[in-house]
């Protein structure tokens, strides 16, 4: 006898189920990608995802199997959390940055923030907890964890949630879950518990009217506390006016949201007072923060004038303000592509720079009347660069806001029917941030790429940090050179010592699609533009270099192969993590914890 066909009731009631699972688990997914988000200028991206995925997991075990909670608590306290998530996340991982240590401090706060959320959510739609229901929640736990842990790299898709601040995914989700809690009791019938007896008359029969109306009642009272009270206690996004730190000798000029390094700030480390004394001796100069990694800076007030030549100039920012040089040298020895001779003769006219930052080599370059070319992926690096750093303002058609790996193959293709119009003499490639390179800005086919664009006697200058002994090194310099023709390292630190290779440093490689070696020409006055770190950077270009011999005589030619970077195979993302912690650490040592903690 065939069967009877299921009750439509049933059929309904499932499809609510599983529409239900759906949302939370999207739901989830957005809550981890606002989650990772926050963490950002606070840890970095590669801390922050370094044992994400395997914490994801542990929180949905523990949601799986976990004892019941009945659903009306559960709603509850996952709502709570998640308008606590703007304040929670931003000061616990405050406390436990203040521990040192780029590994377990985030681990540590994704244990107190992020467990709880997911695991209450993995509960809420997670069958019973009785014998017949387990190899279902078997079944259900690697659905739930690759489904958030997936997702939650898609939302970057949405231009709503893209642009939308991480504090407002929180209260808005939390309010959601909070209403969707006072409403529960409205509904055609009691909310069923999370176990797998229903419960009895007598329990279901306490939810009075009285107790219904004073859950609808607190919506309106919820709904404030998160637009207010609950508000994340970062700056305002940008700050109305300029900040002044309370306790410490710091203002904030600018800070902005960014889709791509979580916040954009520019900075100012005055000079202590009585009330305010500092962390060490470092003050009087303005930086530029792209998330967690400083991308540039400038020496202002006293400091400003030390680095000034006599009749030298300083540049003036946008509000007439003097700044001096640059916080970091590497900054200026890319500017050494200057001095590399063409073995035709003649000055080197123009140029492309990718990765903006401050602006110093662009200024520079612009400054030794070079036509220079943009190409910046972070409009917010940009205008900060324009407004406090005293960029000069370029041609609009020279200005390119995108990521340079669509840009230099559009490039390409375009000038392939026009011979040599429009090549470039030097292209400066400084696109490292938060402790780590973009993998595809450095694959070979980038780098032909790039290549095509050059001069056959241009200059590239590649910027990266790390240590040469390191996979990630070998990898950026072997690439590099399956590419082109020569190519000479130098380290941002003067006579850096032996073992040099073992140590985290700058380094800028210069390299030629030229048959002819590099070599530089001696500077002059006029390459240093009245400053005194110009002239110790470039004058002394000598004591910088480091012989790359070390860097292929360590590999076998055997695996050689290995190391060439591929769009099809990459693992620069995964060799580079050691460098992203250090780096991290390296950081924390340059600025005190409150600079890294203000934005």
């Amino acid at each position: 006898m065939p069967a009877a066909p299921p009750a439509k009731s049933s059929v309904l009631a499932n499809v609510v189920a599983k529409t239900i699972s759906v949302t939370i688990l999207l739901g989830l997914s957005l809550v981890v990608f606002a989650y990772r988000r926050s963490l950002t200028p606070l840890y970095g991206p590669v801390p922050t995802d370094l044992h994400l995925n395997k914490i994801a997991w542990a929180a949905c075990i523990v949601g799986s199997f976990a004892p019941a909670i009945p659903i009306g608590s559960a709603t509850l306290i996952a709502g709570i959390l998640l308008c606590l998530m703007p304040n929670t996340a931003y000061w616990v991982a405050v406390y436990t940055g203040r521990m040192g240590d780029a590994t377990l401090g985030p681990v540590a706060t994704h244990m107190l923030v992020v467990v709880p959320v997911i695991a209450l959510g993995v509960a809420i739609q997670t069958p019973g907890q009785d014998d017949t229901a387990a190899p279902q929640q078997l079944i259900t736990l690697p659905i739930a964890q690759t489904t958030v842990m997936t997702l939650q790299d898609l939302w970057p898709a949405v231009p709503f949630v893209k642009e939308l601040p991480d504090t407002q995914i929180f209260l808005q989700t939390g309010a959601l879950v909070l209403v969707i809690w006072a409403v529960m009791p409205l509904l055609s019938s009691p909310a069923p518990a999370l176990q797998s007896t229903p419960p009895s008359p007598p329990q279901m029969a306490q939810e009075s009217s009285q107790t219904n109306f004073a859950r609808l009642i607190l919506i309106p009272i919820l709904l404030f506390l998160t637009s207010t009270i609950l508000q994340s206690p970062t700056l305002p996004q940008p700050p109305l006016e300029p900040y002044i730190h309370p306790t410490y000798p710091l203002r904030i000029l600018s800070s902005v949201r960014s889709p791509h390094s979580g916040v954009v700030v520019v900075g100012e480390a005055l000079p202590p007072s009585e009330d305010k004394p500092i962390q060490g001796d470092l003050h009087s100069l303005r930086y530029l923060r792209a998330g967690h990694s400083l991308v540039g800076g400038a020496w202002i007030g006293d400091m400003a004038e030390l680095g000034r030549e006599p009749g030298g100039e300083l540049a003036h920012d946008e509000a007439g303000e003097p700044l001096g040089n640059s916080i970091y040298d590497a900054f200026v020895l890319q500017e050494a592509a200057r001095l590399v001779e063409k073995p035709g003769g003649g000055e080197r006219k123009n140029a492309l720079v990718i990765g903006l930052g401050a602006g110093t080599a662009v200024s520079a370059l612009m400054r030794h009347n070079v036509s220079t070319t943009i190409v910046e992926i972070d409009g917010n690096i940009y205008d900060a660069a324009r407004q406090f750093f005293a960029l000069p303002e370029p041609n609009i058609e020279k200005v390119v806001i995108r990521d340079a790996r669509a840009w230099t193959r559009e490039r390409r293709r375009a000038l392939e029917q026009t011979a040599e119009a429009g090549l470039f003499d030097i292209v400066v490639h400084d696109v490292f941030s938060g402790g780590g390179l973009p993998p595809h800005l450095f694959t070979q086919q980038f780098w032909n790429d790039t290549k095509a664009l050059m001069q056959s006697d241009g200059v590239l200058a590649v910027n990266f940090a790390g240590r040469l002994n390191s996979d990630s090194s070998r990898a950026i310099i072997l690439t590099l050179e399956s590419v082109f023709k020569s190519c000479r390292a130098f380290c941002d630190v003067a006579d850096p010592g032996g073992n040099v290779q073992d140590v985290y440093h700058n380094w800028v490689l210069f390299c030629t699609p030229s048959t002819e070696p590099l070599k530089f020409r001696d500077s002059v006055d006029a390459d240093y533009l009245g400053s005194t770190q110009r002239r110790r950077v470039l004058a002394h270009l000598s004591e910088r270099e480091f012989d790359v011999d070390y860097v292929r005589n360590s590999i076998t030619d055997a695996r050689k192969e290995q190391y060439i970077l591929m769009d099809a195979k990459n693992p620069l993302d995964k060799w580079q993590q050691k460098e992203a912690l250090d780096h991290w650490g390296i950081m924390r040592q340059v600025l005190p914890d409150v600079f890294w903690e203000t934005y």
